[in-house]
């Protein structure tokens, strides 16, 4: 569902005109309220704007001529299917306010999707307001137990910070997010990447509020994960058994690649009603998962500066943006270094210590590598965590470490065994560049237990190669433990 709201301040102006027409134009909402026109409203009125694809209809809150949930000078609710959408632009005194407070919380009672937008004219922190005096704490108050009471989420939002201006320059001018857009949960879960820009003051000193859906792509390379709860299944253990009694021809590392993934196969071929049943618990929706679905909401990348300063909104766009600059960022380059620099560098590791670093690991070497790991940490591109490994060791332990073990001897890792997922975290609210985003690599488990060997190979002999008196990367030292 696409939704519009627009302060426009005065409809007589040709150039408010202008750009409301432009906005639909653009954007192309479904929905769309306008507040302030300051003109009486008429259909007529909609006809002269010529608004493109939008019907020749209109709601007003001083007209009872149209039946709607809910109609008054501050708030207009009508259902939409099965949702209910609130548009409100709220009074300015606290008293008139908290008549709108009182009557969202009774749209609450109905209990179904529901989503309110507009001009609040209050914000939820002093955060939200740049300069002059802070903002009435009782007016904050109210608008938070309210929000609170209504069980009300900010929607996920990118574009300017602060929505208003009072068009000032100067120590007296004041800036502030009063536009806003919160729903509740069960509108979050039937439009679970609903989120809304902030556009630009323009001829108006609020911004325009646009938002939707966002249509990002389902890539078509999604590989299988794996699920904890289908080790509640009695004859899971069985199923894992089957797969690894397969014939499987090549070095052991391609062998234990090829067998995890027909594993995952037959996993879902076993018995479909076990699978439906299972479904039903991996998706059953809890508090936790709701949360991690906004923060999910919060995470999406659905606009980007690329490399010209040129904002992109296409999935196409982004991937590329994003590919093109990590791609430079990572790939190898030349570099030149002096041979002679190595003689200079003090040998303080003994051959036992180097002969320690470079052999073979042992199972149970490889084994606590395994079960040392964090059972629940986000998997690789095979969606195998280390949970399975643990739950499964009976079975695939001796394939695994014959893998391990046939990599450290020849030195060799068999293409997608070291692949990774990189995850992108944004390093400042709205981010807007590649650069703005840290990446993180999810390895595969099976790459992980040769890094993990090697760092605590590492860890036993970095006390002789580290200075004592580096303090910044080193287990138990702190870097202001060398501030005198």
């Amino acid at each position: 569902m696409r939704v519009a709201y627009s302060n426009v301040r005065g409809l007589r102006r040709t150039q408010a005109k202008d750009k409301l027409r432009s906005l639909v134009q653009q954007f192309s909402p479904s929905l769309l309220w306008v507040a302030e026109p300051k003109v009486k409203m008429s259909n007529s009125i909609l006809k002269q704007l010529k608004l493109p694809g939008m019907c020749q209809m209109i709601i007003h809150n001083s007209s009872d001529s149209v039946k709607v949930i809910s109609s008054t000078r501050q708030a207009i609710t009508f259902q939409v299917g099965d949702v209910l959408v609130t548009s409100i632009h709220t009074a300015c005194l606290t008293i008139d306010k908290r008549i709108l407070w009182e009557e969202l919380l009774n749209i609450n009672k109905r209990n179904l999707p529901w989503m309110v937008l507009g001009d609040f004219n209050v914000v939820l922190s002093c955060e939200e307001q740049k300069g002059r005096r802070p903002p009435l704490r009782i007016a904050v108050q109210d608008f938070r137990d309210c929000s609170k009471s209504c069980n009300l989420i900010q929607a996920h939002r990118i574009g300017i910070k602060f929505s208003w201006c009072d068009n000032r320059v100067g120590k007296t001018r004041i800036l502030c997010d009063l536009d806003k857009a919160f729903y509740n949960l069960k509108w979050l879960e039937k439009f679970d990447t609903w989120s809304y820009k902030v556009g630009v003051r323009g001829t108006s000193d609020h911004g325009a509020i646009l938002g939707g859906v966002t249509q990002n792509a389902k890539p078509k390379n999604i590989p299988f994960r794996y699920q904890s709860v289908w080790t509640t299944q009695p004859n899971f253990l069985s199923v894992i058994q089957e797969s690894w009694t397969e014939d499987c021809e090549g070095n052991p590392a391609f062998c234990f690649i090829e067998e995890v993934v027909l594993a995952a196969s037959l996993e879902s071929d076993v018995d479909p009603e076990n699978i439906v049943l299972l479904d039903k618990l991996v998706t059953t929706r809890g508090m936790h998962e709701l949360a991690a679905q906004i923060r999910k909401a919060q995470n999406d990348i659905n606009e980007l500066e690329n490399a010209y300063g040129n904002l992109v909104t296409t999935q196409y766009q982004i991937d590329d943006t994003l590919v093109t600059y990590y791609k430079n960022k990572f790939e190898e380059k030349q570099v030149d270094f002096v041979e002679e620099l190595f003689e200079a560098i003090p040998k303080i590791l003994t051959d036992e210590d180097n002969f320690f670093l470079d052999v073979i690991p042992s199972q149970m070497e490889i084994k606590d590598a395994v079960f040392g790991m964090d059972a629940n940490s986000v998997p690789g591109p095979d969606r195998f965590p280390s949970s399975f490994y643990r739950f499964a060791w009976t079975v695939v332990g001796t394939e695994l470490v014959e893998d391990i073990q046939y990599c450290c001897r020849n030195i060799f890792i068999p293409k997608g065994f070291n692949s990774n997922f990189l995850f992108l975290l944004p390093k400042v609210q709205g981010a807007k560049r590649a650069e703005n985003f840290r990446p993180i690599g999810l390895a595969n488990i099976n790459f992980k237990i040769i890094t993990r060997i090697i760092t605590t190979r590492i860890s036993t002999v970095i006390g002789e190669m580290v200075s004592i008196q580096q303090g910044a990367f080193i287990k138990g030292m702190n870097i202001h433990e060398k501030i005198a």
